[in-house]
């Protein structure tokens, strides 16, 4: 896939639990939410654009610095922006000196549960342990 630049092994579609689960737990509906990393849509460039508030982003796991300096550049426009992240993102680099990312600025408001995650190229699935974050700025 050369969408900006991710491998076709790095991407995966957002289980449907997580959205359940995301409903039941605080009432809110990230189905309708706008999505700036959509697959199979090639049209929309998140990276490169402003995006519509409430806005939810699974970014390809191995681009999570780049997707989170761009939910919290949004965030400062005001963007209300729900990210899912790896648990071992926000592990690994929570200690280290990102001037662009200030990791105590997110708020985790799904911790540790654990999805299966489906590749739509027919590769390996992945069961990831993850945080579902609101930038707080």
């Amino acid at each position: 896939m050369s969408r900006w630049k991710i491998k076709d092994q790095d991407v995966y579609i957002t289980p449907s639990k997580v959205f359940a689960d995301f409903e039941k737990e605080y009432g809110v509906d990230l189905k309708s939410a706008f999505d700036p990393c959509p697959f199979p849509e090639t049209t929309v460039d998140g990276l490169n654009s402003d995006w519509k508030s409430p806005a939810y982003v699974n970014p390809p796991f191995s681009q999570c610095r780049q997707w989170f300096i761009k939910a919290r550049e949004q965030a400062k426009k005001g963007c209300v922006v729900y990210m899912l992240c790896p648990f071992y993102f926000i592990y690994n680099n929570r200690n280290r000196n990102y001037k662009q990312c200030d990791f105590d600025e997110m708020v985790a408001i799904s911790t540790d549960k654990q999805y299966s995650f489906k590749n739509p190229f027919g590769l390996k699935d992945a069961r990831i342990t993850c945080h579902l974050v609101r930038i707080k700025l």
